[in-house]
Order: C-alpha cells, then sequence, then structure tokens
C-alpha cells in the first residue's frame, strides 16, 4: 500500500474515532460497564431511563447468563415482576432457571429442552418500534410456563386471580335492572352454574388452589379486595372534599353503588370472627402444602405477606 494512501486512511480512522467518542457517552457506558447492570433507580418510563437502558445493551454483561444460586440468594423461587425486573437489568427475559435446586426442577425435562441463546431482532417488537433485546433461551421460556402452572403462586397474583373469578360470579348473581327489567333473571340455572364452573376451572388450570374457589374464600376475596379499593376511594375524595362541590361524595357514592356485597363489610371494621373467615381458606392451603413437603420458603413467603399467626396455621410444631 502506497503511503499516501496509508496515511490518507489513517487520518480518516482517527476522524471517525473521534466523531465516535465524540458521539457515544462514553463516560455513562464506562458507568454502566463496572456496574454490570442497570441500576434499579433507572426508571424505563423517563426519556433519560430509556436512554440507559438502550445505552446498557452495549456492555460486555447485558445478556450473559446469570448464576441461579447467585440470583435466588435471599429470594423465593418465584417468577414475579420482582425478579424478572431484576432479571432485565442483566439484559435476561427470565430469572435463571433454579437447577440447583433439585426439588423446583423434577418432572420438568430439562436435558430435551436447547440452552442456546436466543436474541430478539430490533424490530421484533413490531413496525411501531423495536424492543430490548432481552436474552432467553428456550429452556427457560419452557421452565417458567411449566413453573406457572405446577408451582405456588405469589400470594399477590393468587388473589388478583381468585377476584377475577368472584367478581364475574357475583355480578352474573345480582339483579341487573334496565328499565325495569332484570336482564340476569333471563339466564337459567344451568347457564349459570356452567359459567361458574368454567371461571373456577380455568383457574384451578392456572395453579389456583381448590382452597381458593371454595363459596366462601370467593365471597370473603372480593369483600377484601373491595375493602382495599375503598380506602383509596376515600383517600381520592379527601382531595376533592374542601373543593364542597360534591365531587368526593360523588366518587364514594358510585363506587358503593356498584358493589356487589353488602356496603357495611366494606365501609365498617371487620370483626375478628370476620378476619379468621377471610383467612379460612388460606390457612387450609398451608397446612395442605405442609402435607405436600411443599419448600419451607413458600410457606414462609406466604406467613408473611398475609400476616398469619404461624401457632394457628401450623399448631403442631408448638406441641413438639
Amino acid at each position: 500500500m502506497k503511503r499516501p494512501l496509508l496515511v490518507a486512511l489513517l487520518v480518516l480512522a482517527g476522524a471517525l474515532l473521534a466523531l465516535f467518542l465524540a458521539v457515544f457517552p462514553t463516560g455513562r457506558w464506562w458507568k454502566l460497564q463496572r456496574l454490570g447492570h442497570v441500576p434499579e433507580d433507572v426508571n424505563r418510563s423517563t426519556r433519560e431511563g430509556e436512554s440507559e437502558w438502550r445505552l446498557a445493551e452495549w456492555t460486555t454483561w447485558w445478556g450473559k447468563p446469570l448464576a441461579p444460586a447467585e440470583f435466588w440468594k435471599g429470594r423465593v423461587v418465584w417468577n414475579d415482576e420482582s425478579a424478572e425486573q431484576a432479571a432485565h437489568r442483566y439484559g435476561r427475559s427470565y430469572p435463571p432457571i433454579p437447577d440447583h435446586l433439585k426439588n423446583l426442577i423434577a418432572g420438568f425435562p430439562l436435558s430435551s429442552r436447547s440452552h442456546a441463546d436466543i436474541v430478539p431482532g430490533p424490530w421484533s417488537g413490531g413496525p411501531d418500534g423495536g424492543v430490548i433485546p432481552y436474552h432467553l433461551t428456550d429452556a427457560e421460556d419452557a421452565y417458567w410456563n411449566w413453573f406457572w402452572r405446577t408451582k405456588p403462586k405469589p400470594p399477590a397474583t393468587l388473589e388478583r386471580e381468585q377476584f377475577d373469578v368472584a367478581e364475574p360470579i357475583f355480578r352474573m348473581r345480582k339483579p341487573l335492572i334496565i328499565r325495569g327489567v332484570d336482564l340476569n333473571a333471563s339466564i337459567g340455572a344451568r347457564e349459570r352454574a356452567d359459567s361458574e364452573a368454567f371461571l373456577k376451572r380455568r383457574a384451578q388450570e392456572i395453579g389456583v388452589p381448590t382452597e381458593a374457589l371454595t363459596e366462601e374464600a370467593l365471597f370473603w376475596a372480593y369483600v377484601m379486595r373491595q375493602r382495599k379499593e375503598y380506602s383509596k376511594e376515600l383517600a381520592r375524595a379527601a382531595l376533592w372534599k374542601p373543593q364542597g362541590n360534591g365531587i368526593a361524595e360523588g366518587f364514594l357514592g358510585r363506587f358503593l353503588d356498584r358493589l356487589l356485597v353488602d356496603t357495611n363489610l366494606i365501609t365498617n371494621p371487620l370483626a375478628a370472627e370476620q378476619l379468621d373467615a377471610a383467612n379460612t381458606w388460606k390457612v387450609a392451603y398451608l397446612q395442605r402444602l405442609r402435607r405436600e413437603k411443599t419448600d419451607e420458603s413458600y410457606l414462609n413467603a406466604y406467613l408473611a405477606a398475609w400476616k398469619l399467626d404461624r401457632s394457628k396455621v401450623f399448631p403442631e410444631e408448638t406441641t413438639k
């Protein structure tokens, strides 16, 4: 190669490098590179946060497989929102398969699934825009789907699915008066029973325990959920109360009118006996999990989330 041409190429390469360094946020990149994950306080919903996530894609650690024992240390093995978000911060679509815990992979054909990384294409999100290229494997995708169907659900997920069964069931049972006619009265007893059975069957298929689907359990699931919603409505009404324009009363009135149970169960304190009734299915469920030798980490997590008295749930422990 002739010397003038070599010099020209070197000058061009230098100019391109200088342009790259001027445009590319090297300081932020190095910070992310050293940290090894996207910080917890970086929110993708902001423009700055989205830019930080996009920059993380160019680090050397992005999408690398995570060590299961390290990732799950101090965590209950649930593929819930918290675990997924933690995995995302390392560039992974799913948390790592807990193959260090043999009881949580027993029954899943792990060796028959591919462990090769799959990286989404830049436009796999469709024509409206690209996606964050979280890495995943076929084994992870299959495992977490199997896990969802066969393992205990996080408390919040159980309660959500339980309410999604209770609300339509009680709505079908309540008169729906339009122009003086009860439209729900046209639904035959057999049709209503079939609809209720379908809702319960669907819930069981995705892992909702039978204890959570009894008449009493569904009733109290609806009540307890609406009590939480009522607290939110009270807080919202309080913001409008000083205006004195009736908006606050309107919020509460519309909420109470939509209820499918006695409003006193929502607006008044519950008696101890009622609280015990609301927890009956939870106690029965945890006792069954204990008999089935479910990992104690799940039992402890449920006890903590539901604020249950361990001695009442497992009285045999106090008699040993």
